[in-house]
């Protein structure tokens, strides 16, 4: 439920409902534009009439029903976390709505004064004079039942807790007498029943088998009254211990979740990583063979002109798959590797020969900039290569889904980092902040690995991956940074 509330809020504060020129609107501006709107068209519409004694009590109450609106607004946009440890996700999305709530209050703030001061300006124009002491008591008895209303809702709940509690504690002791009754009917009883011919060991063990029973109760009763006591000391008890042991056991909480997650994506990495591993040994060892083959089957072929066009079509595939498999040769992590001098134009012609026909196929227009051209950073290809190839495979795929009037990619640099930029769709703003964790994806059957793994190695290098605040007129934009040595 809290996280359904706060993506409820992000579409509510930050999802585009429609545009103004360069300008994206949302639902939460629209609504406070609505409020200042109705409130200047009943002022206007008041001023333009007769003016009389109670004029100035009308605008007055205009005034303190818009500000009452915008109150509901901000009672709206709040949104209290529960008393629970947060995984990743939830944590990211806490966080980001931390700093999104000043803003909006300030908005709301901004606005109210919008208001004011409009009904001040109409007042004036219309020659309407309004007491200040009058407008002052209508805002404070607004801020009176809206502070009494939330006050009494919580002891509302409090006491209805209460009355929980009492009915527990009620039923657990009443419980636990009936208990108590019929263990010492059940001691009577045995008393009644023993022989007294019985012999020590028959003794010994009846008395031991009710003194088992009798334990065993006596600690179930005597664990339950101590917990009940313990939640009621810690009641009555210093505030600030109490708050100190729930903010450590939610940060556990949070932490046992968040490792659970990285446990299983990381076991399904492990083995995704070993079939990988496996499949390629298995592959290289035959390429070859295949290769040799192929070459044999030429003398063959030139004899025999059916065998020909067979041959030529079999070696023309078969080279197409030898130089996509090429590609990854300079993606191989080895040992005792050293950085090499990478530049744009090179990374420009993998991209070329991976993507060239996808390009083609669905019509993007595929761009790179002179300082891409130019740019160059001192580092691995294993590590360079695989971002661009998440990263722009990323934007094809969106500008493909989102069928885009205008579908292009452009590569660009400065000094000290390079561009990704496309036209697509772009990130929405409460996946912002999670498009880099592991296992987060809204490709259908995408794993959620490409960006986290480009990040993780990107870092390990001195190097930096991020995504930049969305722009009106384009999609999304990554920058690369690298050190400018």
């Amino acid at each position: 439920q809290f996280s359904e509330d706060l993506k409820g809020l992000y579409d509510y504060v930050e999802e585009p409902i429609y545009r103004e020129g360069e300008v994206a609107l949302t639902k939460f501006q629209s609504d406070l534009d609505s409020v200042f709107q109705e409130a200047k068209e009943d002022v206007s519409s008041l001023s333009n009439s007769d003016i009389d004694d109670n004029t100035a009590s009308l605008i007055i109450n205009i005034e303190a029903k818009a500000i009452e609106k915008l109150d509901e607004i901000g009672d709206d946009i709040i949104i209290k976390k529960p008393a629970i440890g947060l995984n990743k996700a939830q944590t990211k999305s806490w966080n980001h709505y931390q700093d999104l709530k000043a803003s909006l209050v300030n908005k709301l703030s901004d606005t109210k004064e919008e208001v004011i001061s409009l009904i001040s300006e109409l007042s004036i124009a219309a020659k309407i004079h309004l007491d200040s002491k009058r407008r002052l008591e209508k805002a404070l008895e607004l801020t009176l039942k809206n502070e009494r209303k939330l006050i009494s809702g919580v002891k509302s709940d409090m006491n209805k807790a209460l009355k929980t509690a009492q009915e527990y504690i009620s039923g657990s002791i009443k419980n636990n007498e009936i208990r108590k009754t019929q263990i010492e009917d059940q001691f009577n009883q045995a008393i009644l029943d023993f022989d007294e011919s019985s012999t020590d060991e028959d003794l010994h063990r009846t008395r031991s088998k009710l003194e088992v029973t009798l334990n065993e109760v006596s600690e179930e009763v005597t664990s339950e009254y101590e917990r009940v006591k313990r939640v009621l000391n810690q009641v009555s008890s210093d505030q600030s211990q109490n708050d100190f042991d729930e903010k450590t056991l939610y940060a556990l909480e949070s932490k046992v979740a968040i490792l659970e997650e990285d446990w299983g994506n990381n076991i399904e990495n492990l083995q995704l990583g070993l079939a990988v591993k496996i499949i390629n040994h298995e592959f290289s060892a035959n390429i070859s063979s295949v290769r040799n083959s192929i070459k044999s089957l030429k003398a063959w072929a030139n004899k025999n002109e059916q065998l020909k066009v067979l041959h030529e079509q079999i070696r023309d595939g078969f080279d197409h798959l030898d130089n996509y498999l090429n590609l990854f040769t300079p993606l191989e992590r080895r040992l005792n590797r050293r950085k090499t001098l990478i530049t744009g134009a090179s990374i420009n012609d993998f991209v070329i020969k991976l993507y060239e026909e996808r390009f083609e196929r669905h019509e993007i227009n595929y761009t790179v900039t002179p300082n891409f051209h130019q740019a160059s950073v001192a580092s691995y290809a294993s590590t360079i290569y695989p971002v661009f190839i998440n990263l722009i495979d990323n934007a094809v795929h969106w500008l493909t889904e989102a069928d885009a009037d205008i579908k292009a990619i452009t590569l660009d640099a400065d000094n000290g980092a390079f561009y990704i930029r496309d036209s697509g769709p772009g990130v929405t703003a409460i996946d912002q902040t999670e498009i880099f964790e592991l296992g987060f994806s809204k490709k259908p059957g995408g794993g959620g690995m490409g960006l986290y793994i480009a990040r993780t190695v990107l870092e390990k290098e001195g190097m930096n991956i991020e995504l930049l605040p969305p722009s009106p007129t384009q999609g999304a934009e990554f920058k690369i940074s690298f050190p400018k040595k």
